[in-house]
């Protein structure tokens, strides 16, 4: 274990206890870990935290099988054949999202009356429930996922037209993706990866910036590599929403110790804004699968309740994350930015 001697958003030496807990998502009693608070900007980060070289048993093969969720969205994505379903989401990308025409299918009668009201009202459904991986085409449709894990997101993006790369330090999660998905994944660190300037349209960041050790520096290589006009998509946990408050040390984003930074709007915005990026607009994600992970949590270590209606709570909870995400006290957030 190392201790942090200054604060990574404001250089700040003076912290204080906030939250203690253990590792919850393998159920390890030991060691207890411990959330501080900068006095001087707020930031909330994990300290002492673990060595890069003691990092990678904190992250064993099976903790990748957690993205089957990912897997199963991928594969509905991804499942070939003709689908209504695949055809008004591609006219949706491309009349409302810049996207690329896809392949022309031909349309049934019924689908040829209906695709314009179709269209509409599930574009205003999304701008309501505010997707965050609905990301604007741009440029040529370079596309990096910092962290891309096993690459189901970045599959997806490829099926959509982008031209995707990927950066994973896990070699497992890397290998998955190059082998399995055939995506063009660099093992290692942002930095190793040595790609030239400006040449990216789109950076992403989903729900890895809070795992690294030196987030500042990978926002600062993602400023070099990001063209001028190019957008730099950050999805991390909302340690200001409410679900902090209502579920406590149970909240299932604090996943201690592979989350290091804990960011609330204000601690990421200011990161964000030191690193040489402008916040055009935060996403609040509306789904519900954090919101009920934490009651699960709640129910296992506190109840003693293992079993538990996962559907029934998701059906239950979505249309209540969702309004979380509308009043932007949601548990999980998107910043979208650009160069300063």
């Amino acid at each position: 274990m190392e201790t942090v001697q200054r604060c990574e958003l404001c250089g700040g030496e003076a912290f204080r206890p906030f939250l203690y807990q253990r590792d919850l998502l393998f159920d390890r009693p030991a060691p207890v870990f411990q959330i501080v608070r900068c006095d001087r900007c707020g930031l909330l980060f994990t300290d002492p935290r673990p060595s890069r070289e003691e990092m990678s048993r904190h992250y064993p093969d099976q903790y990748y099988r957690h993205s089957q969720l990912d897997c199963l969205l991928h594969q509905y994505e991804g499942a070939k054949g003709p689908s209504w379903r695949r055809r008004v989401r591609a006219r949706l990308l491309e009349r409302f999202y810049d996207y690329p025409p896809a392949r022309s299918e031909q349309l049934g009668l019924l689908e040829r009356v209906l695709q314009e009201p179709l269209l509409f009202s599930l574009y205003f459904y999304l701008r309501l429930w505010r997707d965050p991986l609905l990301i604007p085409f741009g440029g040529e449709g370079k596309i990096l996922d910092v962290g891309c894990g096993l690459g189901f997101t970045l599959a997806r993006y490829r099926e959509w037209g982008w031209t995707p790369f990927g950066v994973e330090l896990s070699p497992v999660a890397a290998q998955h993706a190059r082998e399995i998905l055939g995506l063009p994944v660099s093992q290692g660190e942002l930095l190793d990866a040595k790609f030239p300037s400006e040449f990216f349209d789109v950076v992403l960041f989903q729900h890895s910036l809070e795992h690294f050790l030196f987030p500042s520096f990978e926002l600062r290589e993602a400023h070099r590599i990001l063209k001028d006009r190019g957008l730099l998509v950050v999805m991390v946990p909302n340690a200001g929403g409410l679900d902090t408050r209502l579920f406590g040390r149970w909240w299932v984003n604090w996943d201690l110790p592979r989350h290091l930074f804990h960011f609330t709007p204000a601690t990421a915005s200011a990161l964000l804004g030191k690193t040489g990026f402008r916040v055009e607009r935060m996403v609040l994600d509306p789904t519900s699968t954090n919101f009920v992970a934490s009651i699960l949590y709640l129910a296992k270590y506190q109840m003693g309740i293992r079993s538990m209606p996962e559907r029934v709570f998701h059906r239950v909870f979505h249309p209540i994350s969702g309004l979380l995400a509308l009043l932007r006290v949601a548990g999980h957030m998107a910043l979208f930015c650009r160069k300063a």
